[in-house]
């Protein structure tokens, strides 16, 4: 293998933000540095950067047969070997009435080979293209006398063919997975696990699965002339070149025939930013074209005597934002305004309306200056919308491009927008925060790499009850054998109807009812079932318990924790506990769904703590499900918001909150704990006194006081119950209702267990098969 070694320096390129600018004018900022020659002659089918270091150019060199070289840089350009490819110069396509089109490399060191197979008039009869390595050969797609040029290229996880009609989508293993009819197709890149074609329209969008998804049009007609001159260059040369970069903020390089535009998705600005008037090459004539993560462009092209060269362009301001070292190397200020003075707006939406979320908007606009939210509610008391008129609502919105920013998916199914590609790839956050968070609670919406959807709480179902108890009443049908037997007046298990039966239980049998988009009709019937006996329980006990406080009011608890069931309280997914034993119980509460149940009598004449927890189950239940709409005009303001919900500042906010969603009609005066709390907060939450006044006309007056550390033996639960969770199956606003409906017409004695498990099954399947 022959080596040759030279010099580049780097050159780079990098945005200068999103002013608007005259498309007709040429920005004077980039700057041409350096000229790289490598004494070499041939086509240039590809230019790949696969990391930091490392960058890879395919060149076809000309002559009797077609040669394949592959220069490889392992020093960020700095030093290149050049390998002749000799396994790849001996396959079929070598024939001399073959032409090579275009070749791509792969990550795993295959070559994707696109050539026509020439009549002996050297017209094209058939297009083929083929996945190579040195060991296999891989047909992907094969075209016959075919007028339509074509070409495959590699993206992260797909490969795309690209015609002047049409664009073929296959997997990784060569099965075909969408078809794209698109006319006068030039060249496509990723952006954002969608697809990002170059055509006679202007830009078009569309994902991975075929579906339309935005054509950008604003300053396009600047463009389509030219775009259309690149299309006629690459059927004049049969020889497709890449045309097209864009960056995950959604920035988009063109290289067109008389140098670079770039172009911002988010506000549909175009810039004309690299002239094609004063190279040692046209730039419109360059045949590799890559722009890195870094902003870096380097352009390929060749002089006059067929040498080629690289050629680089830097940015360049009074107050730059990176520095050309002169040993080559790029610096990045640390510190820069991102917001550059301007505020930025975000609209925020959820299904119902949420006082906490209502809280945590006007707490973070106090604390973040430059970013103001209005927040949108799709049902409220003033709209009087169901929940199918809501929620078509809002797909229409997202369709037409209206969409909110910010989506709190409870109650919607992230599921549908993340197969329609309409959901931000929330990856990075994931990962900035993964180690100090709960990874399985992070991932539960993960999909095809990426992860549109965080959970940015969730809860635990356990049960809290007398010692002798508790692992007894683990079991949901011994607890209801224990609601139906009991002799003494059970408190803190209130159950009003279908909802709150679906609220506390349903999450115990979620994950035995529905799996993998299926219902399981047996363990359907039986949650039902026990349901309705545990309502009938009860309901009859509760009436006792009523009774009882309306003698004895005003009552006075010293060891009393809580006042009712508490399901699904939102725990914050954040960040880990240092020790389980420095929290009391009623912190604990605070952030777990739990099961309370203990009698009137031993609540009352307790003066100490004879009740413990357990877990109920072993699935969390994901909450406050944050997305960000693809479409946002300020990304980086609504990943701040994120990281936001998922930063310690946040539990403050949601203290407030937590006792009017505890405790129901009760009003809470004074601090809540409702923190996770640290080894150096532990101290000062304990022995705290509340007063909690009911808004019922009894008046009645109780003094709770929160006090007792876990003990080593609860701390352990919680650890192994953390530490072994596994998600809870998640069910939407309408699959929720569906269930909730029937669960009514049970106990109201409108229809029986087996016709309303017929009905939930009918319907949740025909739901979900929408």
């Amino acid at each position: 293998m022959k080596k040759v070694i030279f010099i580049i320096f780097v050159c780079c390129i990098l945005m200068s933000g999103c002013g608007k600018a005259d498309s007709s004018e040429v920005k004077d900022n980039f700057q041409q540095i350096t000229i790289g020659q490598m004494e070499q002659t041939g086509d240039v089918l590809k230019l790949k950067k696969w990391d930091e270091n490392n960058y890879t150019c395919i060149v076809m060199k000309k002559g009797v047969q077609n040669d394949f070289l592959e220069l490889t840089s392992k020093d960020a350009g700095k030093s290149w070997e050049i390998e002749n490819l000799e396994w790849l110069n001996n396959m079929e396509f070598q024939d001399d009435l073959c032409a090579i089109t275009s070749a791509d490399r792969t990550k795993d060191n295959e070559y994707l080979i696109t050539y026509d197979i020439l009549n002996d008039s050297y017209e094209r009869k058939e297009t083929k293209i083929e996945l190579i390595s040195n060991q296999k050969v891989k047909n992907i797609a094969c075209y016959n006398n075919s007028a339509n040029m074509v070409t495959g290229k590699v993206l992260d996880d797909v490969f795309a063919v690209i015609g002047q009609e049409s664009v073929t989508v296959y997997d990784q293993t060569g099965e075909k997975s969408a078809d794209i009819e698109q006319k006068g197709v030039v060249d496509l890149c990723e952006y954002n696990d969608n697809l990002l074609l170059v055509c006679e329209e202007g830009l078009v969008e569309y994902n991975k699965k075929g579906k339309k998804i935005h054509q950008y049009s604003e300053k396009m007609d600047v463009l389509l002339d030219k775009i259309r001159e690149a299309q006629d260059e690459s059927i004049t040369q049969q020889l497709h070149k890449d045309i097209i970069y864009c960056n995950e903020k959604g920035v988009v390089y063109l290289l067109l025939k008389d140098g670079v535009y770039r172009y911002y998705l988010e506000n549909e600005i175009l810039e004309h930013v690299i002239s094609d008037d004063k190279n040692i090459f046209a730039i419109g004539e360059a045949e590799g074209f890559i722009v890195t993560e870094q902003d870096e462009i380097y352009l390929v092209g060749r002089q006059n005597n067929d040498n080629i060269e690289f050629v680089g362009f830097f940015y360049d301001e009074e107050i730059p934002y990176f520095v050309l070292q002169s040993n080559g190397t790029i610096t990045f200020p640390k510190d820069r305004d991102k917001n550059d003075g301007k505020i930025s707006s975000l609209k925020i939406y959820s299904l119902e309306n949420s006082e906490y979320i209502d809280k945590l908007v006007k707490r973070f606009e106090q604390q973040i200056s430059g970013i103001n939210i209005v927040y949108e509610v799709g049902m409220d008391e003033d709209n009087g919308l169901t929940t199918q008129d809501a929620i078509n609502a809002f797909n229409t919105e997202m369709l037409s491009g209206d969409g909110a920013d910010i989506i709190f998916m409870d109650g919607l199914n992230p599921k549908t927008y993340i197969q329609n590609g309409q959901l931000l790839n929330l990856k990075d956050i994931k990962e900035e925060n993964e180690k100090e968070s709960l990874s399985p609670v992070l991932n539960t919406f993960e999909q095809d790499r990426g992860v549109y959807a965080l959970p940015t709480r969730f809860s635990i179902p356990m049960i809290l009850a007398e010692q002798s108890r508790v692992n007894e009443l683990k079991d949901p049908q011994k607890m209801c054998d224990y609601l139906k037997t009991a002799e003494t007046g059970i408190n803190d298990l209130f159950i009003y109807g279908g909802k709150s039966l679906y609220d506390v239980f349903f999450p115990l049998y979620a994950n035995d009812i529905v799996q993998e988009s299926d219902i399981n009709k047996e363990n359907l019937q039986q949650f039902i079932q026990e349901s309705v006996d545990i309502y009938q329980a009860c309901n009859a006990h509760n009436n006792e318990v009523d009774d009882m406080l309306k003698k004895e009011a005003p009552l006075q608890f010293d060891a009393f924790d809580g006042l009712n069931v508490i399901p699904g309280i939102n725990n914050y997914t954040g960040r880990p506990i240092t020790k389980w034993t420095d929290i009391t119980i009623g912190q604990l509460r605070s952030h777990i769904g739990v099961l309370h149940l203990y009698t009137a009598c031993d609540y009352m004449k307790s003066n100490g703590r004879d009740y413990t927890f357990n877990t109920i189950s072993d699935a969390f239940i994901p909450k406050m499900i944050v997305s960000i709409n693809k479409r946002c005009k300020d990304k980086d303001a609504a990943k701040e918001f994120v990281n936001y919900l998922l930063s310690d500042d946040v539990v403050n906010c949601e203290n407030d909150n937590y006792i009017s969603q505890s405790f129901g009609d009760y009003e809470q005066v004074g601090i809540s704990v409702s923190k996770i709390v640290r080894d150096a907060d532990a101290e000062k939450y304990r022995d705290m006194q509340y007063t909690i006044t009911s808004n019922s006309d009894n008046g009645m007056t109780s003094k709770i006081q929160l006090h007792s550390n876990v003990t080593e033996q609860e701390a352990e639960v919680m650890e192994q119950c953390y530490a072994n969770a596994k998600t809870s199956v998640y069910l939407d606003k309408m699959e929720e209702n569906i269930i909730v409906k029937y669960l009514d017409k049970v106990i109201n004695d409108e229809c029986s267990v087996q016709e309303a498990t017929d009905n939930i099954c009918y319907e949740l399947q025909m739901y979900m098969q929408e």
